[in-house]
């Protein structure tokens, strides 16, 4: 299927299986129940959420011994806000995932020009997820809020 017939000038997701037309951000074919989200997008979105919510069960319990804690506390509840924003396909979520991850990849290059192997494949899965947060159908998929150019905002489901 052709980026043409996956979104149309209008914001419309468009089924890969049956062809029918979508708001953006739609889980389910109406017509055919075809799943609509991007397979990688909801398993990362999904277990990235799980992830950071277990994550921050240790700086929970220590922010009464290092204020730090409660910083990272909220980097984490702001990530998975913006996890379940992606996972819907909110189109601020898109930018903010891909704003930080840009941050990230640019901090590990100029902190550290010979990362660890850890922080290598964490930056390798870093851009490959970027090469695949701009293919046709995630972006199809997440441009619910994003601005056409009549200025008028993609309506998701």
């Amino acid at each position: 299927m052709t980026q043409q017939q996956l979104v149309s000038q209008q914001g419309i997701l468009k089924c890969s299986k049956c062809g029918e037309g979508h708001d953006p951000g739609t889980v389910l074919c109406t017509k055919c129940n075809a799943y609509l989200r991007p397979t990688i997008l909801g398993v990362v979105t999904i277990l990235g959420s799980v992830v950071l919510g277990l994550e921050s069960l240790r700086p929970l319990a220590l922010i009464g011994r290092n204020p730090i804690y409660l910083v990272i506390l909220l980097i984490n509840i702001a990530w998975i806000v913006t996890l379940i924003s992606l996972q819907v396909g909110e189109y601020w979520a898109w930018v903010a995932v891909q704003i930080v991850m840009a941050i990230n990849i640019a901090a590990v290059l100029v902190v550290d020009p010979s990362p660890s192997v850890v922080e290598a494949v964490g930056t390798l899965s870093s851009l490959l997820f970027w090469i695949y947060l701009h293919t046709d159908r995630v972006k199809a998929f997440c441009s619910v809020g994003k601005r056409n150019g009549d200025g008028k905002g993609v309506k998701g489901t």
